[in-house]
């Protein structure tokens, strides 16, 4: 089962293999829906997907904008207070949403074979055996995973998840569930990526 360690954020802890091995085949489902509908499931819980999305895709620019600036030379530095480096904070951000949503909706998630191993819950930097990969990388894939949340998640917030997900003592069931908690959890690393830089370059 999953759980959370927390350090000054919540880090999401991964299995180390590579979460693509046991996922069902599942055939995509054609949505026609426009983007404002609203969703509706049994217990009459109601969330908006057109809300949803705009999170999303401001979340996602905020991001690409704090780390558009920053140095390779300054990736892998970690200064006193912090878990991680600015490198592992963004292949961890990149690798939660491959697996949060959509491994865990039925979708094959894109991931890299040394990504679980460099950017799970519980690594860290100076445990790698191989070289992480550039910054330049980095943000061409969070750019590219952020079309594909916007594109390949229409129509799907009311949909359920494989199984069920419990950080603690919640339990989220749906896609649309999955999606508000990486809107936290990437919220979370956003606000660390800031403290990093400034303590880097003022240090």
């Amino acid at each position: 089962m999953e759980h959370f360690r927390e350090y000054s954020v919540v880090i999401v802890e991964f299995p180390l293999q590579n979460p693509t091995s046991d996922l069902e085949q599942i055939h995509a489902k054609s949505h026609d829906e426009r983007y404002n509908r609203v969703e509706k499931r049994e217990g009459g819980i109601v969330m908006n997907e057109e809300m949803v999305v705009k999170q999303l895709d401001m979340m996602r620019s905020v991001l690409l904008n704090e780390i558009k600036d920053i140095e390779e030379t300054e990736a892998d530095i970690i200064p006193n207070g912090f878990p991680n480096s600015l490198r592992w904070q963004l292949g961890h951000t990149y690798l939660s949403v491959e697996y949060l949503v959509f491994a865990k909706s039925g979708r094959t998630p894109v991931i890299p074979e040394d990504y679980p191993t460099l950017f799970g819950g519980g690594t860290h930097p100076d445990q790698w055996e191989v070289k992480g990969p550039s910054l330049h990388e980095l943000r061409q894939q969070l750019t590219e995973q952020k079309e594909r949340l916007l594109n390949d998640l229409k129509g799907s917030t009311s949909e359920s998840l494989r199984e069920p997900f419990q950080p603690g003592p919640y339990t989220f069931e749906t896609v649309g569930e999955m999606l508000l908690f990486t809107l936290y959890h990437e919220s979370e690393h956003i606000g660390l990526i800031k403290g990093l830089k400034r303590t880097i370059r003022h240090s």
